[in-house]
């Protein structure tokens, strides 16, 4: 494996579980060369099992801020950060 197959590795951020332990969010990111930036958007995964479904799909991505992925405290709610601005 070269450094070039480990920069392209997919990264994982911010794993969020959900308060009833059911579901699991978290941030996925990968290189854009071409933009030389990273992508990344929110992808959901259910804990029992089956696809990933991505909740995201802006062109340029998410640009992950530390912390800002939460749910709120029933569990029904997703809080993000985006360009500085807050998504429900």
């Amino acid at each position: 494996m070269s450094l070039l197959d480990v920069a392209q590795l997919p990264r994982v951020l911010l794993p969020q579980l959900s308060p009833d332990g059911r579901v699991l969010v978290y941030m996925l990111g990968r290189a854009d060369w071409k933009a030389d930036t990273w992508v990344w958007h929110i992808w959901r995964q259910e804990v029992a099992g089956g696809p990933p479904i991505q909740l995201t799909f802006s062109d340029g991505g998410d640009i992950p801020m530390p912390g800002s992925l939460r749910w709120s405290p029933d569990g029904k709610t997703l809080l993000f950060l985006r360009a500085g601005q807050i998504h429900l």
